[in-house]
């Protein structure tokens, strides 16, 4: 198994993109179902949890969707981002 930074999690890999991008947060959705995603939702406008998720991961999340198996990702799509 390899090894990774201590700081590195899905945050800085986002924040990273952002930077590369020349994105602000308020241009961000992040979507997530589990504990390890918690440091990407600090990092969006906008932050979905799955309804799959622990219920601490919806509790930090400013949107909670279905399931990923019912459809989750496409309603926070449709519904979020009016597409």
């Amino acid at each position: 198994m390899g090894s990774f930074a201590l700081q590195a999690n899905k945050g800085t890999a986002l924040r990273g993109v952002m930077d590369r991008l020349g994105i602000s947060g308020a241009q961000v959705m992040t979507m997530g179902d589990n504990f390890n995603d918690l440091p990407m939702f600090a990092c969006g406008r906008i932050s979905v949890a799955m309804g799959n998720a622990p219920r601490p991961v919806q509790q930090q999340a400013t949107h909670v969707a279905s399931s990923n198996d019912a459809e989750g990702v496409a309603w926070a799509i449709q519904t979020l981002l009016g597409k």
